[in-house]
């Protein structure tokens, strides 16, 4: 079995590496997925109690081993974060051990999820006049929030 060790670390994770028992974690995965069918890494990893991590880096080489294969991306019910889906089993394409995993999309989506927002800003001669006017920080704050909800949540209807 192959260690979890970059070839650029020292030897005492080599060492370290070479000493790790993934068996118990790849048993647990292949029996979850044999008897509960695809799932992704966040929910294999809350149903056999190990670290997303540690299933993650199992999967990617129980799929290497065309053990385990991909069979597509889903948004996690849980996250919303899209994530691999895993099934048991090669893969029935016939790709084999030498398949690329999907990408999973990272960085700014397409979609906005705030809409452009229309608001007058606060500025500082408007704020230190209120300040002045205001006998307290209590007071002071009533105000504040009051506008925001005005200058922010109103623009918004």
């Amino acid at each position: 079995m192959e260690t979890q060790a970059r070839a650029t670390d020292p030897i005492t994770s080599h060492i370290s590496a070479a000493r790790v028992n993934t068996g118990k974690w790849d048993f647990k995965i292949l029996n979850y997925l044999s008897e509960e069918g695809p799932a992704n890494v966040y929910v294999i990893s809350q149903m056999i109690e190990a670290k997303e991590t540690t299933v993650s880096s199992a999967c990617s080489r129980l799929c290497r081993e065309d053990k385990i294969h991909s069979v597509g991306i889903a948004e996690s019910a849980e996250t919303g974060h899209d994530r691999i889906v895993y099934a048991h089993g090669p893969d029935p394409s016939g790709c084999g051990p030498d398949h690329k995993m999907p990408v999973r999309q990272t960085g700014p989506r397409n979609q906005k999820l705030i809409p452009d927002l229309n608001y007058t800003v606060f500025m500082p001669g408007e704020v230190r006049a209120k300040l002045a006017e205001l006998t307290s920080v209590d007071e002071f704050t009533l105000w504040l929030n009051k506008e925001l909800v005005k200058r922010v949540v109103l623009s918004f209807e």
